[in-house]
Order: structure tokens, then C-alpha cells, then sequence
């Protein structure tokens, strides 16, 4: 459910949501499934959403926490750059 509310508040582009979700305990490296594990940094990476990666980042959020196949944040920071 965490994932679900910070993702949705990441869609929405709304940072201060975000902000206000972790503040009161929303879980950072929640992942979005089992089958994947991907969390909201790494959404927010992929979609090059600047104030929301810092903002996760500042969190506590872990840009080398890796998805099912081994990508990271970190790894979306090249691909978005070299886009």
C-alpha cells in the first residue's frame, strides 16, 4: 500500500505529497510488486522527475536498490542522460 500512495502522489507530480507521505512514514524502498521490485526512485528516474529523485534521495531512498533484472537509479540516470 505504500508504494501504491507514494506512486500515485509520484504521478501526479506532486512532490510536496510525497514529501508529506515519507514524512509520516511512508516507506522509501517500498517496491511497486513482487515480480518486479522496482520503487519510486526508480520511477521517478525513469521519468527524469529532478525535485522528486532529490526529494526520494534525501528520503533515504537507495539509487543502487536493483529491480528483477538488475537495473538501478543509478543505472536510469545513464539512460535518461543519454536519451
Amino acid at each position: 500500500m505504500t508504494f501504491a500512495l507514494v506512486n500515485t502522489a509520484l504521478k501526479l507530480k506532486k512532490t510536496k505529497t510525497v514529501q508529506l507521505l515519507l514524512s509520516l512514514g511512508a516507506d522509501v524502498e517500498a517496491k511497486r510488486s513482487l515480480n518486479d521490485n522496482a520503487t519510486a526512485l526508480m520511477a521517478a528516474m525513469a521519468k527524469n522527475m529532478s525535485d522528486m529523485v532529490w526529494v526520494l534521495l534525501n528520503n533515504g531512498g537507495d539509487p543502487h536498490a536493483a529491480d528483477i533484472d538488475g537495473t538501478t537509479a543509478y543505472n536510469l540516470t545513464i539512460k535518461v542522460t543519454m536519451r
